[in-house]
């Protein structure tokens, strides 16, 4: 079951509709950029302020 539940994951998410989405917070800590969010690089990352306590991600898409 593992597997199939493995492989429909891989299916639904094998196009990253976010990519080319610019993306704002309503926080980031100095050092990160809410852009890492979409840069497609795992090892990039974006973090809000330790003080936001609901921090708030807005990605806008060209197209619909």
């Amino acid at each position: 079951m593992e597997l199939k539940t493995r492989r429909m994951r891989e299916v639904v998410f094998k196009k990253n509709l976010a990519l080319h989405a610019k993306v704002t917070a309503s926080s980031s800590r100095t050092q990160v950029k809410p852009a890492s969010l979409v840069d497609d690089d795992a090892g990039t990352y974006w973090a809000s302020t330790d003080s936001a306590l609901t921090p708030v991600i807005t990605l806008n898409f060209k197209k619909p």
